[in-house]
């Protein structure tokens, strides 16, 4: 499992992305938030029980600090690295990371 500090960060970066991708408050736009939010919730216990690798955890925490620092090369280049390990265990919240992160 990752520290409760470094989940806390994890979960407040996905809330930031979550927040602004449903702005327009369309029924479409909350629909989706709706599902993203449920998606990373998966993520969110998978971190906090252990329920991913270590190295999967570690790839979630480089891709949330490319986020906030706008480094969209290395979000992308770290989600392509997410996708190749243990794609069937986490392809669930991967998606609903993939649909959060605006792409560049």
């Amino acid at each position: 499992p990752i520290s409760p500090h470094d989940l806390a960060h994890v979960r407040n970066v996905f809330s930031m992305l979550l927040d602004a991708s449903s702005q327009d408050g369309t029924p479409a736009a909350m629909k989706k938030r709706a599902d993203i939010a449920s998606r990373l919730e998966d993520l969110y216990g998978k971190l906090e029980s252990g329920g991913v690798k270590t190295a999967c955890s570690q790839k979630v925490l480089q891709l949330v600090k490319a986020v906030e620092a706008q480094d969209f090369a290395t979000v992308s280049r770290v989600q392509q690295e997410l996708y190749s390990v243990d794609w069937e265990a986490n392809k669930n919240w991967l998606m609903g990371v993939k649909r959060l992160i605006p792409s560049r």
